[in-house]
């Protein structure tokens, strides 16, 4: 046998000669053979590559794979990333990637047959915070019963009053209700839950100013990393990093949140691709969007509506007057050219989609216009008699009580761009039938203080964020008719009232759908408010981001409840 190295240059001796062999014999070839000959050789490269990528294809097939950095913009700043005390949706978006839901952390979450008002809940075994202390049921206890303290003026204070909690052990806890609440499930699974062993020495007044707020530490998908901020004091940045005590999956490794002062800074930013996606955007955004992108839509239990103040206007306390304003009112038209047609229009109290959604398709035999006639609201000619009257010529009027009224309105309106766009549409469509509107637009903190707390509008233009389940008696129970109540169009029907009460006590899902109908339908029929539309949350991302699946959600931070499908890395593997 040869040694290695003779056996390697023979080898290579070898392989030179049928080289040499090969390029004596292509020189022997005409121009025109050996361009026929190098055409061929790279076809049948290329069909071997075509060949091996189509089979390669065909048995392997691309799967999401850990890795990769997303960061979105946001307006507005972080000021308190706590589940207890957030409102804004700053907050509450960094509060749903950093922190973890009790459905999250449980293993069991069961109404005792036996005992109707009773939840008894089991958190999993091993979950531990980012500090490496345990994760238990003390944590649960901890942050309802700081919701409940009136010192915390928790946003979420409501939704737990009357509930007790009770300790059983390190992984139990009971929940009992006052009465049967439809409700109380949803909130009890969406309950974010506070580290009690960070959190217990801080004494209540001491919340605000805690270091914690800005430097959260949760079980979430997400832990916080650091902040950034400018010399102003003005937060600009937030990093955060994949959790890996997090009891569920995270695809994803790094996070990153961008601030913003206004939104065409935001806008800017993600056009030079310093942001990979934003959210809360009007179709006019859209418009500004220059790089690649996708836009999706999420659908929100949310509405706008123009509520009626009938004890501030006269004509507003004639059904066929707010009947005939509902039918002059452009809805169709507000939703393509003000959405792009992402939404839909709203024709009751319950958003299309939302739960427990019915509502009984409004006909009439007569137009807005027939309606204001029949209701006696004419058009005077212009005469001696009516100039210089209060009444402007051209505008409908009517006696009452020998007392003769203009149909003339005040519409309070947001300062808030696509808010004074609807308005004004609005505002067009019903002059055009003989009424005078005068838009009082206002500071949006001027109406939701002052304003709304006096009930000082003949027509508000706003809207109502529903919860998960759609309750309304928030918004049109008599007993929420002032402040601070939401009933904004101080309706009152006690046939509505006794219904609202019994859906809310009610936890059969047929049953409930048939309480809210009737409800929907008799609200419908007293016309209380002009419902326009529902407009899909917007959220444009970069098109290499993937796994992000529209669907309704019950507030804009709820986005990220499926953050751990999201990717942007995939590896093939074999089927």
């Amino acid at each position: 046998m040869l040694p290695a190295s003779k056996n390697l240059n023979w080898g290579v001796a070898k392989t030179t000669k049928k080289v040499n062999k090969f390029r004596k014999i292509f020189l022997s070839l005409s121009l025109k053979e050996q361009r026929v000959f190098l055409a061929a050789s790279l076809v049948l490269i290329l069909s071997l590559v075509i060949l091996g990528a189509n089979l390669l294809g065909k048995s392997t097939e691309a799967l999401p794979v850990g890795g990769g950095e997303y960061t979105e913009g946001m307006v507005g700043q972080p000021t308190f990333v706590n589940p207890v005390t957030a409102k804004t949706e700053v907050d509450k978006s960094l509060v749903a990637l950093i922190f973890s839901r009790v459905d999250e952390v449980a293993t069991q979450i069961d109404n005792l047959k036996d005992k109707p008002l009773i939840w008894k809940v089991r958190v999993k075994e091993g979950l531990v915070w980012p500090d490496q202390e345990k994760l238990t049921s003390d944590d649960i206890v901890f942050t309802v019963s700081k919701i409940q303290d009136e010192d915390m003026h928790s946003p979420s204070a409501p939704d737990w009053q009357g509930v007790r909690v009770e300790r059983l052990s390190e992984l139990e806890v009971n929940f009992t209700i006052a009465a049967p609440d439809a409700s109380f499930l949803n909130n009890l699974k969406n309950l974010y839950i506070l580290p009690s062993h960070i959190f217990k020495s801080i004494p209540a007044p001491n919340w605000r100013i805690s270091d914690y707020n800005l430097s959260p530490l949760g079980g979430g998908p997400y832990k916080f990393v650091t902040y950034e901020k400018q010399a102003n004091g003005f937060i600009k940045e937030y990093h955060l990093k994949a959790n890996p005590n997090y009891p569920g999956e995270t695809l994803i490794q790094t996070i990153n949140l961008k601030f913003y002062e206004e939104k065409n800074g935001l806008l800017k930013d993600f056009n030079r691709g310093g942001v990979d996606g934003v959210g809360g955007l009007v179709a006019k955004d859209l418009e500004e969007i220059k790089r690649p992108y996708e836009a999706l839509s999420f659908r929100l239990p949310n509405y706008y509506a123009i509520f009626m103040n009938q004890s501030k206007n006269e004509a507003l306390k004639d059904g066929g007057v707010r009947r005939a304003l509902e039918m002059l009112t452009p809805k169709n038209n507000l939703v393509d050219e003000i959405w792009g047609g992402r939404g839909k229009v709203q024709n009751g109290p319950i958003p299309v989609d939302a739960p427990y959604f019915y509502t009984e398709e409004k006909t009439s035999e007569k137009t807005g216009v027939q309606l204001l006639e029949a209701a006696g609201w004419t058009t005077p000619e212009a005469t001696s008699q009516t100039q210089g009257t209060e009444t402007p010529v051209g505008v409908r009027q009517k006696t009452i009580n020998k007392k003769t009224f203009g149909l003339q309105f005040n519409l309070t309106v947001p300062d808030i761009p696509f808010l004074v766009q609807t308005a004004k549409k609005i505002k067009e469509a019903w002059e055009g039938a003989g009424m005078e509107v005068k838009m009082v637009t206002l500071p949006i903190e001027e109406i939701d203080g002052r304003v709304i707390k006096n009930r000082d509008y003949e027509l508000l233009l706003y809207g109502n964020i529903l919860s998960a389940d759609s309750d309304l008696f928030p918004f049109w129970h008599s007993s929420q008719r002032f402040y601070p109540g939401l009933n904004f169009s101080l309706y009152s029907n006690p046939q509505v009232d006794k219904m609202l009460e019994k859906a809310r006590q009610t936890l059969e899902y047929g049953e409930r759908q048939q309480i809210f109908a009737k409800i929907q339908n008799l609200i419908n029929s007293d016309n209380p408010a002009i419902f326009l539309y529902s407009p899909d949350y917007i959220y444009a991302v970069k098109t290499d981001l993937k796994g992000v699946t529209p669907s309704f959600i019950a507030e804009p931070a709820d986005r990220f409840k499926s953050i751990g499908k999201w990717y942007l890395k995939t590896a093939r593997v074999f089927k």
